[in-house]
């Protein structure tokens, strides 16, 4: 990730694109049990379900004018992304 990319995002959430492939490191065997060796190793609190709790409370109740981020100059509103958010975060 590069401090172009980074400022591009700014303070923008995510499209529905990024938030599917998030979420799926949660539900998948492999990329979870991956992530839960990183946390132990390094100690870190490891939480997947009350974050993706979180991610769903913040992605559902958001206005479908609001815009998501999905690359540099790219954007798409909640309305636009709703159904896939939704079946992202419905895991």
């Amino acid at each position: 990730m590069t401090p172009r990319c980074n400022n591009a995002k700014r303070d923008f959430l995510p499209a529905g694109s990024h938030v599917e492939r998030w979420a799926a490191r949660f539900s998948e065997p492999a990329p979870a049990r991956r992530l839960a060796e990183i946390a132990h190793e390094r100690r870190w609190e490891r939480h997947p379900r009350p974050t993706l709790a979180v991610a769903r409370a913040l992605q559902g109740r958001l206005p479908d004018d609001v815009r998501l981020w999905r690359r540099q100059g790219d954007f798409r509103t909640v309305g636009e992304d709703r159904s896939e958010l939704t079946r992202a975060l419905a895991r």
